[in-house]
């Protein structure tokens, strides 16, 4: 086997495990938030009742995405951590953004007394309003 051929069978190899291996995600709490004025997120059942859309609503009672007042906190990191300084903000005026999508087919699973719905897709962001 010449070495072009070594090369691309060893990398379609690779390919091939890094496409079976699944994702692992690091949660690392990174700040902490507090919505302004009430119930601030809404969920909007598909018609199939297997899926939905998950968002943040302006006002309670709204039924449309919107942007919600809130207060945002960075958390202090660990001891030597080069983003200290962000802790020391404290408490910072905030507007909250978040809409997430649970595509029809993935019904909600139960787990006790609680009722938890894959989402497959979606965003969030918090911009400084002060």
């Amino acid at each position: 086997m010449t070495i072009i051929r070594t090369v691309a069978a060893a990398a379609a190899l690779a390919t091939a495990f890094t496409v079976a291996t699944p994702a692992a995600a690091i949660v690392e709490t990174f700040a902490n938030f507090t919505g302004v004025g009430g119930a601030n997120i809404y969920w909007k059942q598909s018609a199939s009742k297997t899926g939905g859309q998950f968002y943040s609503i302006a006002t309670p009672g709204a039924n449309s995405p919107g942007s919600v007042a809130s207060i945002f906190s960075f958390k202090s990191p660990l001891p030597g951590n080069r983003l200290d300084f962000l802790a020391a903000l404290g408490p910072l005026s905030s507007s909250f953004t978040f809409n997430a999508v649970a595509v029809s087919g993935n019904p909600a699973l139960t787990l006790g007394g609680f009722a938890i719905q894959p989402l497959t897709t979606g965003s969030f962001s918090f911009i400084y309003t002060g």
